[in-house]
């Protein structure tokens, strides 16, 4: 299994307001989900069923519920890539980049942020969300209903620290979600599996 991120110029007019920066950060996420996927299928290496673990983990991988294993799978991914981010900075202030490292550095510390205004307005920080709010057209500041990054962020941190009280590891955590995917399970509950 092989898998590729084609990369090509960005066509005048298409990307909404941050075009550079989507494409960046798109094309830092699809290598670090090609990474996950990989580890992914090294793990289902030796269990009955591989071709149909496989073919699980494509076809099902989808999930809208918040505490979804797909949810989880996915907000790993944004944190790899926030981890990612930091270490570009960290080689381009090496190299005399300043001001290239201090933006990223930028999009790396508020990508999982938001805060809700006086006036009630929900302001998402990520710039995930604000990139693909833009290239679908959205004008102003993302609704709450698009801010599935910064929802999972905190559902995350605060699952991590549940499983922490409840003497569970993070590393037990992904193994579950692995085998869920495995199983062809993406969409469901992982809560489930621990406290049933």
């Amino acid at each position: 299994l092989t898998g590729r991120v084609i990369v090509s110029t960005i066509k005048a007019g298409v990307g909404g307001e941050f075009p550079r920066l989507r494409a960046l950060i798109r094309i830092a996420k699809h290598i670090v989900e090609l990474e996950r996927f990989g580890e992914m299928w090294r793990s289902f290496v030796g269990k009955r069923k591989f071709g149909a673990s496989v073919a699980n983990s494509l076809r099902e991988h989808w999930g809208v519920e918040t505490l979804s294993a797909h949810s989880i799978f996915e907000n790993k991914n944004h944190r790899i890539l926030v981890e990612r981010l930091q270490k570009m900075a960290e080689r381009l202030r090496g190299e005399g980049h300043s001001s290239l490292a201090d933006a990223l550095e930028n999009v790396a510390a508020s990508y999982h942020l938001a805060s809700t205004l006086p006036d009630g307005t929900f302001l998402p920080c990520s710039a995930w969300t604000w990139t693909l709010y833009s290239y679908r057209g959205g004008k102003g500041v993302p609704p709450a209903f698009i801010t599935y990054v910064e929802r999972d962020w905190a559902t995350r941190d605060l699952l991590n620290e549940l499983f922490r009280r409840a003497g569970i590891s993070e590393d037990e955590l992904d193994k579950t979600v692995t085998e869920l995917i495995r199983r062809g399970k993406e969409p469901e509950n992982v809560i489930k599996q621990f406290f049933e």
